[in-house]
């Protein structure tokens, strides 16, 4: 991730939240000042979106940067497991940094030193913040774009959070540390965010998605595949680096295969993704064709070969019978073996180079077969697919 969680570093945590697009009315650069009905059927609106597409759940945040929010967050909420006390925690800890001095912002940014975060402390800053604490407590949250108004005939630009406890989304505001129901939502302003008992008040215009597009997935994955992506997800499984420029039901790469791999090792050694590659990287291959560092680390930990004449081909696609394979390696450097017998499957030779490989992890549950007693060995993998087995095999590795 020299090169994808460190030079793409700060394109990528900009984009940290989701971000749902608002639809205002302006009129001579005014916004429309809506009724209550007509502004609770906004806060509807997005409540539904959220809760039809929960896939939206998943926005980019680097590995690196995650570790950081959940060592704070640790230390932070302690022993407490109770989601509603957490959240009341995390918003005592905001409260002591309610203002955009240099002297908090400057405190705030060593709190993340060595990260790709980027502080002003304003809202998007505290929202994208909010956010990762949550998905360190496995918290589903996202962050809304829309604007504030404080005098209801003008209006600012701001983010803001949901989070869902018990299935049901609730509007919070880490500007202002209220937490409040998805009904019409009144929340203090910032300057009283020390004062909980103050009195200005102002009020959200919360908006939908692009008009149209409420219909469509923030990000395209297949039913059969939200479930294990979104603990994926939230376990840091994901390799965040590609989830906002994929098709996920397309094949993956070889070099994002290595990639989400590498972060898989991350995760069961609980290490970061920097520490990995100094105690590694130097028993890894230069390859002529790419000097992605995901290539070298994922041969220097030895579940991926080049292609031959000192190639990755990190374009290329991962075959099914390529991914059995390498899963395979990073499941027995852990130790794990299988304690059944593996699928005969009738597309598979008794003499094929990847025989191994299927085996075990037809044996071990982590991939399975396309049906009718095949496997499709030369099938393109997927990203989704790619996440569900790095799941399935981060479980069997950690349980």
């Amino acid at each position: 991730m020299i090169k994808r969680f460190f030079s793409g570093l700060l394109v990528i945590c900009m984009v940290l939240g989701l971000m749902v697009t608002p639809a205002f009315a302006f009129v001579e650069d005014k916004i429309f000042i809506l009724s209550e009905e007509e502004h609770q059927a906004q806060v509807d609106e997005i409540v539904r979106f959220v809760e039809n597409h929960p896939t939206s759940q998943i926005v980019p945040i680097s590995q690196g940067d995650l570790y950081c929010a959940k060592e704070l967050t640790s230390s932070i909420v302690g022993d407490e497991t109770d989601v509603v006390k957490q959240l009341k925690l995390i918003k005592a800890w905001f409260a002591k940094y309610p203002d955009q001095s240099p002297q908090t912002i400057e405190t705030v940014k060593k709190l993340f030193a060595g990260t790709g975060f980027i502080f002003d402390w304003d809202c998007d800053d505290r929202a994208k913040v909010f956010q990762a604490m949550c998905r360190s407590l496995n918290i589903p949250c996202v962050c809304i774009r829309g604007a504030v108004s404080y005098d209801r005939h003008s209006a600012a630009g701001h983010m803001w959070n949901m989070v869902q406890i018990d299935d049901v989304w609730y509007m919070f505001d880490p500007s202002t540390f209220i937490l409040s129901g998805p009904q019409l939502v009144f929340m203090r302003d910032c300057n009283d965010a020390v004062d909980i008992d103050g009195t200005s008040l102002y009020m959200w215009y919360v908006a939908s998605h692009d008009e149209g597009s409420l219909d469509s997935p923030y990000w395209d994955v297949s039913d059969y595949a939200v479930d294990g992506v979104l603990e994926a997800y939230y376990k840091g499984l994901t390799y965040d680096y590609y989830f906002d420029q994929v098709d996920h039901k397309a094949p993956i790469s070889r070099i994002d295969f290595a990639g989400c791999a590498n972060n898989l090792i991350c995760q069961i050694e609980d290490a970061k993704w920097a520490d990995i590659w100094d105690h590694y990287s130097d028993q890894g291959a230069d390859f002529d064709d790419t000097n992605d560092p995901e290539a070298k680390l994922a041969n220097a930990l030895g579940f991926v070969a080049g292609v031959g004449n000192n190639k990755f081909n990190p374009t290329g696609k991962i075959t099914r019978q390529e991914a059995a394979t390498m899963l395979m390696r990073i499941g027995q450097a852990y130790g794990l073996e299988p304690t059944s017998d593996p699928v005969a499957f009738s597309d598979v030779a008794a003499d094929s180079w990847a025989k191994a490989g299927i085996d075990y992890v037809s044996a071990l549950g982590i991939m399975s077969g396309i049906g009718g007693n095949k496997f499709d060995p030369n099938g393109l993998y997927t990203y989704e697919q790619t996440i569900l087995t790095v799941l399935r095999l981060y479980n069997l590795v950690t349980e």
